[in-house]
């Protein structure tokens, strides 16, 4: 009789113990891994251009990935957001970002606690012209794309 009293003590203990949310998949983690607020630490290229609004950025600027799936990004530490209506989702590995009616991808080259790595593939409009920063190799850049690496705040 103890012996069963003691059996069905640990398993009433261990079965109302709070449990810990583990992550199952890469999806997952990187879901959980991106949220916050990520500011630009070094660019291959500046400035790059974040579609849609978001023209001319540097160093500094800020994104910020909710938990809601809304995207927002801002130039700089407390300037006001310059892009509109965005979110954004984890696909095959890349940040799927929706806006009205068009998706864009940034590959994931890195995620961890405190550091972001992502690459555009989108050469900023500006640079098509002939008005570009000087030393810049536009067909190398559009192979290579915009790589950022950013800092959890």
């Amino acid at each position: 009789m103890k012996p069963l009293f003691i059996f069905t003590l640990i398993t009433i203990t261990f079965a109302c113990a709070p449990s810990k949310k583990v992550i199952s998949n890469k999806k997952e983690a990187k879901e959980t891994l991106i949220l916050g607020k990520w500011k630009v630490v070094q660019a291959n290229i500046t400035p790059y251009e974040h579609i849609s609004f978001c023209e001319k950025l540097g160093l500094g600027a800020i994104f910020e990935f909710q938990k809601d799936s809304v995207l927002n990004v801002y130039p700089k530490k407390g300037e006001k957001m310059c892009n509109r209506s965005q979110v954004y989702r984890i696909w095959q590995g890349d940040i799927q970002i929706t806006e009205i009616d068009m998706v864009f991808l940034y590959d994931i080259e890195m995620l961890t606690t405190d550091t972001l790595k992502i690459k555009m593939n989108h050469v900023p409009h500006y640079f098509n012209t002939m008005n570009h920063p000087k030393g810049i190799n536009i067909e190398e850049l559009k192979k290579e794309g915009v790589k950022l690496t950013l800092i959890k705040q």
